[in-house]
């Protein structure tokens, strides 16, 4: 088990752990006179120089923070790949409903541009959501890629497969 540098060192008493703990835990704004006036104990401000010397507490809050810090952008990351996660599910609902109303609909319900504009609006979400930039033709001379199924086919041209 690796020991951590903030914990209590066997050498160290409970009392001089007990003000380390205050003074670590006043985040970057820490001093040893402001974790003086905290403590209760009454030990001198001297005692508390002393022991932050022997004890090392820069170099221990040095690692507790950076500890806190990595700890919190482990999980900053987490929340970030579960919100684009979700973000992505919901783009994909949004171009099946899409698609199921487009199926569902007579020709003269909704027109093409507005049943191309909700297609776009899912698929551009989605992509956004998984981080994906936007999928241009390059034959189309950078215009989006609309599906075939938005393309209302010609009179004497048979539907896609």
């Amino acid at each position: 088990m690796t020991t951590r540098p903030w914990n209590m060192r066997p050498d160290e008493t409970a009392k001089a752990f007990q003000a380390f703990e205050v003074y670590r835990d006043m985040g970057a704004d820490r001093s040893l006179e402001k974790a003086h006036r905290q403590l209760t104990s009454g030990s001198p401000l001297d005692v508390l120089k002393q022991w932050s010397a022997k004890h090392e507490w820069q170099a221990r809050v040095r690692a507790f923070d950076e500890a806190a810090a990595t700890k919190a952008a482990d999980r900053a990351l987490e929340d970030a790949v579960a919100v684009r996660a979700r973000q992505a599910q919901h783009a994909k609902a949004i171009q099946l409903r899409a698609m199921q109303k487009i199926a569902s609909m007579a020709p003269d319900d909704m027109s093409m541009a507005e049943a191309t504009r909700a297609w776009q609006v899912g698929a551009e979400a989605e992509r956004k959501a998984l981080g994906i930039a936007d999928a241009l033709d390059l034959t189309t001379g950078g215009k989006p890629i609309i599906p075939t199924v938005f393309r209302p086919a010609a009179p004497d041209e048979e539907p896609p497969a």
